[in-house]
């Protein structure tokens, strides 16, 4: 079930950047859920990194998974070329 939120949380990402740069919708999804994946497995090491994993718990882990889902997303965008705007 936390796959799926995380999963979720990376689309999510990836689709607020995505029109906020006017991305193309499908690929932002793909990329953000990409993200989010990687998010559910990688998030709380990166905020145990941080230091503030006990200070946010899954809702953090979450937040990353936004994140990562926005940088997979602008990420792919340049890797395939994409043009801005």
């Amino acid at each position: 079930m936390q796959l799926l939120f995380h999963l979720l949380s990376g689309a999510v990402g990836g689709n607020l950047l995505g029109a906020l740069t006017k991305g193309k919708p499908l690929l932002n999804t793909l990329f953000g859920l990409l993200g989010g994946g990687i998010g559910h497995f990688g998030a709380e090491k990166i905020l145990e990194l941080a230091g503030v994993y006990s200070d946010f718990g899954a809702v953090g882990t979450y937040g990353v998974s936004v994140a990562l889902g926005a940088v997979a997303a602008v990420a792919g965008r340049i890797f395939l070329g994409g043009k801005k705007g």
